[in-house]
């Protein structure tokens, strides 16, 4: 599960080395269920049969067990057969930027290559500077710890960006 902490406008400016500390506002987030899924243990090898076999051999010119697929979702949900996931989920704190100025840095100075703006960086690679705002403290959770970080209704969309506005 994805905690997605940001500066706010209450609190704007967390760019120094303690924002973990400073940074106390967050909200879930999951576009899908799950939303993650890529941490795995190795597999032991099996005859995966002669298509999956063939398939590895033809795509990725090596013999073996089919490889782990991450490109499909940009790295975020791993699948290979067998797949069985963990029953618990485990918590990412995820500190997107630092300021709003930093978010600016990020996204809208840097240069995308083609492939990504139409791939898994979606809004990162086509929002423009009067299209990020900070969101307010009262549309975030404050953190009180890890313990009591909450997953109900997680947001399908960053506050970061507001698009088409």
């Amino acid at each position: 599960m994805e905690y997605t902490f940001l500066p706010v406008r209450e609190f704007p400016d967390h760019d120094n080395d303690a924002f973990q500390k400073t940074m106390r506002w967050y909200y879930p987030y999951a576009q899908r269920y799950p939303h993650r899924l890529n941490a795995w243990k190795k597999q032991p090898r099996r005859w995966p049969g002669l298509k999956p076999f063939m398939r590895e051999l033809i795509r990725n010119r090596r013999l073996g067990v089919p490889s782990v697929n991450l490109h499909a979702t940009g790295g975020h949900l791993v699948n290979f057969p067998g797949i069985n996931p963990y029953p618990v989920d485990f918590k990412l704190k995820h500190y997107i930027v630092l300021s709003l100025d930093h978010a600016i840095q990020k996204y809208v100075k840097k240069v995308f290559d083609p492939k990504e703006i139409d791939g898994s960086h979606g809004w990162r690679a086509t929002a423009k500077e009067h299209e990020f705002l900070l969101p307010s403290q009262t549309q975030m959770r404050l953190y009180t710890g890890d313990d009591d970080l909450g997953a109900d209704n997680p947001l399908t969309e960053h506050l970061l960006v507001q698009q088409g506005n």
